[in-house]
């Protein structure tokens, strides 16, 4: 069978989510495919459509808010129709699945414009929350994290609540090869600063707080794409950054404390390593809907200014008592398997819908 995934460089975990599917797929001999149609186009389009939605976090955030809230169907029928080649090509498989909200609302509407009503389509979310603009009559089905509470207002479509898509447990790695193999003193609480895959996130500010510590600790950086160093040293603690990297579970399950700023793949991922955390600095709407999530949950902290941030994380620190504690309460928010409930429940449904047979002889390569 061929899959397309649909995403966009809105930040990593979208890409990340988007690969662990295609190689769950290709693990089961599917050809499976990454489409970016909004990208493709027009690269430099994209470039700066991500450029003014960094603005609009940034400078709005209240209107991003409102955003959040609303269908926008005009919008997305508008982008249909100036995508509308790309969007063709990246409609020639037999399973859609789309990892970002946006893209789950352009398939949509490009399934509706394209007059292909036997294809299956499916929004998988990244974020902790349901996003109205994927609620259209041509999405087949959403794959969402458990939501009490709050009944999914998906009208007739199934929603199966798997969780997020999660990469499976790698081979342990403790703190102490960790420290062993960087020269760092496992002695020390491990503090692992996670900022994104962008690297949106104020670092030096935090830094500047962090230094303050009253315990000595090894700090370390994750700056992801951004070019960033320290420019402040501590006598009392090691202060480390270390750019993208493709081993981010490795440090993680080796920490002994995350600060992060709340995406959703990011806390996935410190559930699935009971990893104990502090959320500081989300960006508005999706990431405060996943901080919101995991505070009813009591499986983080919420650190609403520096202060409190370098507060909640000498208390972890002190208190290992805590820190079980909250391991306790991610464990609970695990769900290990959910890549492949994913997958198979998409299989599942679109052999039943039969589409694998209707547009077989239709099928061109796609814009990768």
């Amino acid at each position: 069978m061929r899959i397309h995934i649909w995403t966009a460089s809105y930040g990593y975990g979208h890409i990340k989510a988007a690969l662990l599917l295609q190689q769950e797929l290709q693990a089961r001999n599917h050809e499976a495919v990454i489409c970016r149609p909004l990208e493709n186009k027009s690269p430099l389009l994209h470039k700066w459509s991500s450029r003014g939605y960094r603005g609009v976090l940034r400078w709005f955030p209240a209107v991003w808010r409102k955003c959040c809230r609303r269908r926008l169907s005009t919008f997305i029928s508008v982008v249909a129709d100036h995508y509308q080649e790309s969007i063709q090509q990246a409609l020639n498989a037999d399973l859609v699945l789309s990892v970002h909200p946006l893209l789950s609302a352009v398939a949509a509407e490009g399934k509706k414009k394209n007059k292909k009503p036997f294809l299956p389509l499916y929004h998988i979310a990244t974020d902790y929350w349901d996003p109205p603009i994927t609620h259209h009559p041509e999405v087949d089905g959403y794959f969402l994290p458990a939501l009490p509470g709050q009944a999914p207002s998906s009208g007739t479509k199934p929603v199966f609540p798997f969780g997020l898509p999660v990469e499976p447990k790698n081979k342990p790695y403790t703190k102490k090869e960790c420290c062993l193999e960087h020269g760092w003193d496992q002695a020390r609480p491990l503090l692992l600063v996670c900022g994104g895959g962008d690297g949106n996130f104020p670092f030096q500010k935090k830094l500047a707080e962090l230094c303050s510590l009253p315990a000595p600790a090894t700090i370390v950086f994750m700056t992801g794409t951004k070019k960033w160093s320290a420019k402040q040293r501590s006598a009392r603690h090691h202060v480390i950054t270390l750019p993208f990297t493709d081993r981010f579970t490795d440090y993680l399950q080796a920490a002994d404390i995350l600060i992060t700023k709340g995406g959703g793949m990011t806390l996935t991922e410190a559930a699935l390593y009971e990893t104990p955390t502090i959320i500081v600095s989300p960006l508005p709407g999706q990431e405060e809907r996943n901080t919101a999530y995991f505070i009813k949950h009591h499986a983080a902290y919420a650190a609403f200014s520096s202060r409190s941030m370098r507060q909640e994380t000498n208390l972890f620190m002190q208190s290992p008592f805590e820190r079980e504690k909250m391991k306790r309460r991610l464990r609970r928010l695990q769900a290990p398997d959910s890549t492949a409930r994913i997958i198979d429940t998409a299989l599942r449904l679109a052999a039943k819908s039969g589409a694998s047979t209707q547009g077989k002889q239709h099928i061109t390569e796609p814009p990768t």
